[in-house]
């Protein structure tokens, strides 16, 4: 080996030196800029979040007031620890509305007791309120004609209209003659849609 290269392992040796330490430096300065950018992220996060979320959830509200079918209290009942109310609902939320089934008024989920339809489509439900209900609600103050709004339970929306629909398009032609003959049994199309009721988890 010639003493000119002897002399020029020292420099390769510098140079990849440098080279890592260069590598170094730029690899500690990201790791910095992205600690920035994490902690600024979080900062947000901190910050925004809980505005939007609040936001999100006061719209969500209204929404689903806005969505919610205005109903009538017909008759108030107050047996023994018990206070009953006779709500008339108008067509066509009454074919959702099932004896022993869950509806929401006012924004409290409540057991059906007692439900009939009409032959327009129209009807009336009733609830019985203990104590506690009343207690931490304002179902004590309703009187006869006062507006309540109902939710009707998704799930049992989407099933009475699956079945509905099913019955209608096998039926066909054959349907006028099956609503008639339930007509005559006291039934409807509606009751044949009822989902089974299920006990509350």
């Amino acid at each position: 080996m010639t003493a000119g290269k002897l002399q020029q392992i020292p420099r390769a040796v510098r140079s990849t030196r440098r080279g890592r330490a260069r590598q170094r430096g730029v690899t500690l300065f990201g790791l910095l800029f992205w600690a920035l950018l994490i902690g600024f992220g979080a900062y947000l996060v901190i910050r925004v979040f809980p505005t939007v979320n609040e936001y999100l959830t006061i719209k969500s509200a209204v929404e689903k007031i806005a969505a919610a079918q205005p109903a009538t209290v017909a008759e108030v009942r107050r047996p023994e620890n018990n206070h009953v109310l006779k709500i008339a609902v108008p067509a066509p939320w009454m074919r959702y509305v099932f004896a022993k089934g869950y509806i929401a008024v006012n924004g409290a989920s409540l057991t059906v007791a007692e439900a009939q339809r009409n032959a327009d489509g129209s009807g009336w439900f009733e609830v019985w309120l203990i104590p506690e209900t009343l207690r931490m609600t304002t179902f004590g103050e309703k009187a006869e004609g006062a507006e309540v709004h109902i939710e009707i339970e998704r799930q049992t929306q989407v099933f009475v209209d699956t079945v509905r629909a099913a019955i209608d398009e096998r039926l066909g032609p054959l349907l006028p003659a099956l609503e008639k003959l339930l007509q005559q049994q006291g039934s409807t199309l509606d009751d044949m849609a009822r989902p089974a009721a299920l006990p509350r988890s």
